[in-house]
């Protein structure tokens, strides 16, 4: 589960703005919106004391990954350990439940848990889905594929494009999605797991399963920007390949751009939408909705062409406002399938 458990408040300095210079707040008060999935401290008393067995350690992985290869996932599975965890995380369910009120509007104690409830057995839904088409001799999931004319028109000029994914719904669609779909290279990009022994676990299941046609990148935030990728993907995307990153996680470190998100400020990477822009290439953002046990609503919203006039920042805010309009149409298609398990909104 890839949840935060620190953030740090932005530096004003780094929240890009229409004239790229730092914005100055007019109150040391102001609640700015937070920053930062950084996740567990592997240095931690818990993580020490926990080990293998903590919430981020390669246990949870490994027994889920080989829970769906053995047949061990399903209702009875997730009874089990979503009840766990929701009774045990109690900061995350708090995070939950405040960011699904600005979506949903205020509701009684009872009905806030069963909310944040439903959002956990979704989630597990979804990971179970992922892992279960990640094994052999696996009979393709049912498709629903929305907005296949927006695939058309991103794929017709031959130039690269990004694919912006958020975490809503089966974010990681390896095993999901079609073969025939995406027929070009593509480079995705991850994060980097806390735990050097989930980060190994991770990679050697992706090498596992992934096309010939995938690269996987990944990186850590305290390596944020990373140069040695950035200048990989910059020209995968002008040699006419793909790449695939997520657009709704501001990094601890890195440059952001305020946004708002149901009427609320909210911060983005810059990196997805100044790397189109740069590249001169546009960009989709695709989501996939767990609709049942082997079946998937993949949506492939409007192309998004990221302007490229004198003024960076304003052109970086156009796609970036572009994207946050389709992660609030996908997270009010589905509340529960929404996955910040962060404080996604300014108190």
């Amino acid at each position: 589960m890839d949840t935060p458990s620190h953030t740090r408040e932005p530096s004003d300095s780094s929240i890009a703005t229409s004239d790229e210079t730092a914005s100055t707040p007019t109150s040391t008060s102001t609640a700015r919106p937070p920053r930062g999935w950084t996740t567990a401290d592997t240095k931690s008393l818990g993580y020490r004391f926990f080990g293998r067995f903590h919430i981020f350690g390669t246990f949870w992985y490994q027994a889920h990954y080989y829970g769906a290869r053995l047949g061990f996932t399903g209702r009875i599975a997730n009874a089990i350990l979503v009840t766990m965890f929701f009774c045990i995380l109690r900061t995350y369910r708090r995070i939950m439940a405040a960011n699904l009120e600005v979506v949903l509007g205020p509701t009684s104690w009872w009905r806030t848990l069963i909310r944040v409830y439903k959002a956990c057995w979704a989630f597990a839904n979804c990971r179970s889905a992922r892992y279960t088409f990640l094994q052999k001799n696996v009979a393709p999931p049912e498709l629903v594929i929305e907005g296949d004319e927006n695939w058309k028109a991103i794929t017709a000029d031959g130039r690269g494009f990004i694919i912006a994914t958020a975490h809503v719904g089966n974010y990681e669609g390896g095993g999901i999605l079609p073969a025939d779909l995406i027929q070009r290279p593509i480079h995705q990009v991850r994060n980097r797991e806390p735990d050097p022994r989930t980060q190994a676990f991770m990679e050697r299941m992706i090498e596992e399963h992934s096309p010939s046609n995938c690269v996987t990148h990944y990186m850590a935030e305290q390596e944020a920007p990373d140069l040695k990728t950035s200048v990989a993907l910059m020209n995968a995307l002008r040699a006419g390949e793909i790449v695939a990153m997520p657009g709704d996680r501001a990094p601890q470190f890195g440059k952001v751009v305020a946004s708002e998100l149901f009427g609320r400020p909210y911060l983005l990477p810059e990196g997805p939408f100044s790397l189109a822009r740069t590249a001169g290439v546009p960009m989709i953002v695709v989501f996939m909705f767990w609709l049942g046990p082997r079946k998937f609503r993949i949506v492939l919203r409007e192309p998004i062409e990221v302007p490229k006039t004198a003024d960076r920042a304003a052109d970086v805010q156009v796609a970036a406002d572009r994207y946050t309009k389709d992660l609030q149409w996908a997270i009010r298609e589905s509340p529960y399938q929404w996955f910040c398990f962060r404080k996604a909104f300014a108190s």
